[in-house]
């Protein structure tokens, strides 16, 4: 069984390793739409340094979006919305370069359509599989976080119904604490509600 801390542990290694994949990506998709303008693998050199620019500035534009930040509690549709707005703002800054350099007229239009509209799709399909695969692992408690919620109150309980319905972030609820827990329901929603413990910080540390 994997530890339960393996992708906190390794979260550096997989950071870059998901940086590498999107900037493969936005590669591949360049390729592809060079494939489906001209019907060659071999791009012209101009093309190809268009591609290794795209390439290399992925990492910088998606981390401006904050597309490597955590998306604990932060949602399918709003990820996706920032990766929509980083390769938008990565055609743009293409765009900007070769009217800068004044090279837009060496390059197709079409192809670059295309290359943008593949990027998106390609990062889309990529990004889903590897929160799958988190979603996957995170179901059998291998990134788990464990979470203690202080007041079994109306906003507590709320709180806890809004992370339950969310189970693929990987929070897990194991107990309300409530200064007046003898007053409450033993359980809400399957998760045990505890007095306060007067050494709250040493019963934190434990959980």
């Amino acid at each position: 069984m994997l530890p339960k801390g393996l992708l906190k542990e390794n979260a550096g290694f997989l950071s870059l390793l998901v940086r590498i994949i999107d900037m493969l990506t936005i590669f591949v998709a360049g390729i592809a739409a060079y494939l489906f303008k001209f019907e060659s693998y071999s791009l012209a050199p101009s093309y190809l340094t268009a591609t290794l620019l795209g390439f290399v500035l992925t990492p910088l534009v998606f981390s401006f979006f904050n597309i490597y930040a955590s998306i604990r509690g932060k949602g399918y549709f709003n990820h996706l919305i920032n990766l929509l707005q980083a390769v938008a703002a990565l055609s743009l800054l293409l765009a900007g370069c070769a009217f800068l350099t004044k090279s837009g007229e060496v390059y197709s239009r079409v192809w670059f359509s295309l290359w943008m509209g593949c990027s998106f799709g390609l990062v889309v399909l990529v990004r889903c599989g590897l929160l799958f695969v988190l979603h996957f692992m995170r179901k059998r408690g291998w990134n788990e976080r464990r979470v203690v919620i202080v007041g079994a109150g109306v906003l507590g309980v709320r709180f806890a119904k809004t992370v339950q319905e969310a189970m693929w972030t990987g929070f897990k609820i194991v107990a309300f604490l409530d200064d007046n827990a003898a007053n409450k329901p033993e359980k809400i929603g399957h998760v045990p509600v505890l007095q306060t413990p007067a050494a709250l910080a040493e019963y934190l540390k434990k959980e």
